[in-house]
């Protein structure tokens, strides 16, 4: 779908795109030169960011030792503080603290550390019955939330000037604005956007930034075919850009319509020992069920119990994943002669991909294991091989990927494939492909450690309860 004219912007070369007008591309801002790449950038300011953090915690703890820091336990108890506020501002998006103004960040990191303060000073007060632990706390938070914002703002220069920090962005809307845009935020770069020149190539931009008209779903869709996330542009000091405040999104100089947000190392890294960890556990308490589902099997209808399907993985990779057979070894001819000859089949498998009075099902146990799923369990050897995650866009077969837009079908394929997802917790088979792909959409969109736990903890309850599945 083309763009409209305010909103239409050149595609990058080697990205693919849905059909778009030609525009220009004006853009004065010269950046330091780059250098690595940006998942590497991310960790490094994130890192040094966090380091300078720290230095200013053990600095405060230094300063306070005259006065009885160092008598145990307050090395303890200061080396605790400084770990949990780290913790905290890292979740609170401190680090690299990228498209917030600077009165959040000040915000985020003093209500952190209040609250923190607040409750370690009582805790210390009631155990210790003394006045001189909290004392030396509250020094301690004081001291290093004073030289933090300045700490950070020397290390955030030293970033700028080595080509380390930002995020190279695509400006799209009007042209005539993009100027303006560019020599901005070449002034206050301390809010990590790099608006740039060139986009062909390798390395272009994979987030684009929206100024003035606020595109509609169709549009935001669009542009998504060309890059990894959607911005629209908040108001500045001096520069009205598209009547949106920045209070009115937590601060944030702008509202992320849609898109993949880059994933952080932390969050991979937590989602993989989580499926290391559930999966390995898993598998050991479902040995003696696919033990006996599998010889259930077996005696309905003779042969191998266990199958591998070539289904699409991250990136678009083809990946064998692991299943109980739960259907007859013909039942492809099956199928085939029951879609020849019943219509109603026919209009229900174009709909699901599915057939509620399916014949290639083996009678009885075939039903039970795939409304269970004790049919899907041998897939946690593919979790714990890397080629699956607990959590993400069930893999699914060619046919049924040929039915979407190719589009999409990117945007699926770039998170893991699941074990379960949002499609299993509410509605399974009987979604259409239509709330398929919302569901699938939605995850991709919203994706993060938290979410895949609540929906490991949703699945129990919608396997027991069965709806939708058949």
């Amino acid at each position: 779908m083309a763009l409209p004219a305010e909103l239409d912007f050149p595609r990058p070369a080697g990205r693919p795109a849905a059909p778009r007008a030609e525009a220009d591309l004006k853009s004065t801002h010269e950046p330091p030169t780059q250098h690595g790449t940006a998942g590497g950038r991310a960790l490094l300011v994130g890192g040094a960011l966090c380091a300078g953090d720290a230095a200013t915690f053990g600095a405060a703890w230094v300063m306070l030792i005259p006065f009885g820091a160092s008598a145990e336990p307050m090395p303890r108890i200061f080396a605790l503080t400084a770990v949990v506020l780290l913790m905290l501002f890292r979740s609170k998006g401190l680090y690299p603290g990228y498209r917030m103004h600077g009165y959040e960040l000040l915000r985020r990191r003093a209500t952190a550390t209040l609250w923190v303060g607040a409750v370690l000073c009582l805790g210390a007060l009631l155990l210790s019955e003394s006045w001189e632990a909290p004392l030396l706390l509250a020094a301690y938070l004081a001291i290093a939330l004073t030289a933090q914002p300045l700490v950070r703002g020397f290390v955030r220069g030293l970033l700028w000037r080595s080509g380390a920090w930002g995020e190279r962005v695509a400006i799209l809307g009007d042209p005539e604005m993009f100027d303006e845009i560019a020599e901005y935020f070449d002034r206050h770069w301390q809010y990590g956007f790099i608006p740039e020149r060139d986009h062909g190539g390798e390395g272009n931009p994979t987030i684009a930034v929206v100024i003035g008209t606020t595109p509609s779903p169709e549009d935001v869709a669009s542009i998504l075919g060309e890059y990894d996330e959607v911005l629209l542009l908040a108001d500045f000091p001096g520069l009205s850009v598209s009547g949106l405040r920045p209070t009115e999104i937590g601060g944030a100089i702008g509202l992320r319509l849609g898109g993949v947000a880059r994933s952080e190392m932390p969050d991979r890294v937590l989602r993989r020992l989580l499926d290391i960890v559930v999966a390995a556990l898993m598998l050991l308490v479902a040995l003696p069920v696919l033990a006996l589902a599998s010889a259930a099997v077996y005696a309905v209808d003779p042969g191998p119990v266990l199958y591998r399907q070539k289904r699409e993985g991250l990136g678009g990779r083809q990946v064998r994943i692991l299943k109980l057979r739960t259907m007859y070894q013909d039942a492809e001819r099956r199928l085939e002669t029951l879609l020849t000859a019943d219509p109603r089949a026919r209009e229900e498998w174009s709909t699901h991909f599915k057939l509620r009075n399916d014949p290639r099902i083996l009678p009885g146990i075939g039903g039970i294991l795939r409304k269970t799923s004790i049919d899907e369990l041998p897939q946690l050897l593919n979790v714990l091989a890397g080629d699956m995650s607990l959590v993400g866009p069930r893999p699914l077969p060619d046919y049924h990927l040929a039915a979407m837009e190719a589009s999409f079908q990117a945007r699926r394929s770039s998170v893991i494939p699941g074990l379960t997802g949002l499609w299993q917790i509410s509605e399974r088979s009987a979604a259409d492909l239509s709330r398929l792909q919302q569901l699938d959409e939605f995850y991709v969109n919203n994706r993060s450690f938290w979410l895949d736990v609540h929906i490991l903890l949703k699945t129990p309850r919608a396997v027991v309860r069965g709806d939708g599945a058949y």
